[in-house]
């Protein structure tokens, strides 16, 4: 690995006589890691080795070709780095299933730390993904669609305009843009995008990130910040001047994993101590100050759902709202229902809740993808299972050949009991309502 010149310096500096034991583990193959969805209960990777902090990650003997598994498409699991499910434990520490709580996930694509925090929440509480990179924006939904949690509202705005949402969310996580060294042997672009003045770059920016989006935390709230990089300057430097100029607190964590360093004011995740890649991760609290804690009391029509049919499509469906717009029907969890009308007026939404699906002519649902994978979706529903041949036909979209004859109809297509998408049979063909943005491209 061609390293440039003063990283390795700078390396030494930090590790002594460690460095070259860091050194040599960058050169070394990564170890591939998943995170298992245990709201939808599989047998996958039920006999690889668990990470240490997270019940549900799994560090694997080989990497598979996901996009070949149905239950990669079905979310039962997502394929993250094991470092990053640290988070799992911070949480179980900080909030602990606490109720009714908001969080925030400022930097969210590809949806890793969403879909392990939407995992983390109760029911009643609110999880907001935002991701400002307009482009990013599809993928963090792709993959918190695939998950299936309906408290979940995802948005696309700059920190500035959430941070005029004052003493809103109970805990925001800032997974900050940064220089990259802890992706080195990931992502050999990395060390070409590497220098000293980058460095510069990545911690201006990072201040201006946190500066603009603490006026939304609450006061005695916590802000978890994380970079995955090594430098000081990004990391340590940039917790002391948070805590001095924004009136936070660091929050001593307990670790029971020796192979994990503490530095003065955060956890330090290498390469040649962990499984996983570079990590630097810091949890500090909002000190109690006099501002006006947010209040808000929502002016709205309460809807009733003029199309009882609908009901059948979800579990405890009288824990929803239901919302026409146009043809299309939304699904809101009631204990988000007033976060959602207000933060509308506010951000740029892209997605919320349940997107149900729309009438036909015929007064009939045409039911969409996000409802399939949704974890609230009835177990009445009619179902079809595949074998994996046939799962991986019909995430091709390819012609679907069913072995016994059916009834017309909508079907939820499973694979191993867990819902991949639609189709509806007619008389003469089937038809299959995969979105092509979830299809298999790749000929297997």
């Amino acid at each position: 690995m061609n390293l440039p010149e003063s990283f390795i310096n700078q390396t030494h500096s930090l590790l002594k006589n460690e460095a070259d034991l860091f050194l040599e583990a960058l050169e070394k193959a990564v170890i591939t890691s998943i995170r298992l969805n245990l709201s939808k209960s599989s047998d996958a990777f039920a006999t690889d080795e668990k990470v240490d902090w997270c019940t549900e990650g799994r560090n694997l003997s080989n990497r598979p070709e996901f996009i070949a598994d149905p239950l990669f498409h079905a979310g039962a699991y997502y394929v993250q780095e094991s470092s990053s499910m640290f988070l799992s434990y911070i949480f179980s520490q900080i909030i602990n299933k606490k109720p009714s709580i908001k969080v925030l996930d400022l930097c969210a694509a590809p949806g890793g730390k969403s879909t392990l925090i939407a995992s983390m929440l109760d029911k009643s509480s609110l999880l907001v993904s935002n991701e400002i990179i307009k482009n990013r924006v599809k993928i963090l939904e792709e993959n918190l669609t695939r998950w299936g949690n309906p408290n979940v509202i995802i948005s696309s705005n700059d920190p500035k305009e959430i941070g005029a949402i004052k003493n809103y969310f109970d805990v925001i996580l800032v997974d900050a843009p940064c220089s990259g060294e802890g992706m080195f042997r990931k992502d050999k672009n990395a060390i070409d995008e590497w220098s000293e003045s980058n460095i510069d770059l990545c911690v201006a920016r990072q201040k201006r990130i946190l500066s603009d989006v603490i006026p939304a935390l609450k006061p005695e709230g916590f802000l978890i910040y994380s970079t995955c990089t090594f430098n000081t300057k990004e990391n340590e430097e940039n917790i002391d001047w948070l805590a001095t100029q924004h009136q936070l607190n660091v929050i001593d964590i307990e670790i029971p994993f020796p192979q994990l360093v503490k530095s003065r004011n955060g956890i330090r995740f290498y390469p040649h101590k962990v499984k996983g890649e570079g990590l630097f991760v810091s949890v500090l609290q909002k000190k109690e100050h006099l501002e006006t804690r947010f209040e808000f009391k929502p002016r709205f029509h309460k809807h009733k759902n003029k199309f009882p049919e609908l009901n059948k499509w979800l579990i405890d469906f009288e824990d929803f709202v239901f919302v026409k717009k146009d043809d299309q029907f939304n699904v809101y969890p009631k204990s988000i229902l007033e976060d959602y009308l207000y933060l509308k007026q506010k951000l740029s939404i892209r997605f919320a809740g349940i997107p149900l699906g729309k009438l036909d002519k015929n007064n009939e649902l045409i039911p969409t993808h996000a409802l399939a994978m949704s974890t609230q979706l009835s177990e009445n529903v009619k179902k079809l299972e595949l074998d994996l041949q046939s799962a991986q036909n019909f995430l091709q979209k390819k012609n679907l050949i069913l072995k016994n004859e059916i009834s017309q109809g909508w079907y939820l297509i499973t694979y191993q009991g867990l819902g991949l998408g639609w189709i509806k049979v007619l008389a003469n063909r089937i038809n299959n309502y995969l979105p092509n943005e979830f299809r298999i491209l790749k000929e297997l």
